[in-house]
């Protein structure tokens, strides 16, 4: 079975677009907020938009699930990718501060 399972993201991704790394990752239950504001005097209820901020092992994993639906159209970029993880691993190994 593929790591990656939405399918509207890997599909951003083999078509080279842009693919929030979060949606990448099982949902939590912080995926799952809702959100309540008042519209002309009514209460609306809907599922929080604010995107969740990732650890940095989170937006690991999640760019080891990219690199699996990325590298299945582009091949030759693995050795690209793989280079990019270790940069970032080492910047955040060394505690140049980490926000994504």
């Amino acid at each position: 079975a593929p790591l990656y399972k939405d399918k509207k993201t890997t599909l951003a991704i083999v078509k080279d677009e842009y693919a929030e790394m979060a949606a990448l990752l099982p949902r939590t239950d912080a995926a799952d907020a809702m959100q309540a504001s008042i519209v002309d005097g009514a209460i609306v209820v809907r599922q929080a938009t604010a995107r969740r901020a990732l650890s940095f092992p989170e937006w690991l994993k999640a760019l080891f699930i990219f690199m699996a639906a990325y590298t299945r159209r582009f091949p030759e970029q693995m050795q690209h990718l793989l280079k990019f993880a270790d940069t970032v691993r080492e910047l955040h190994s060394a505690g140049m501060g980490w926000a994504y």
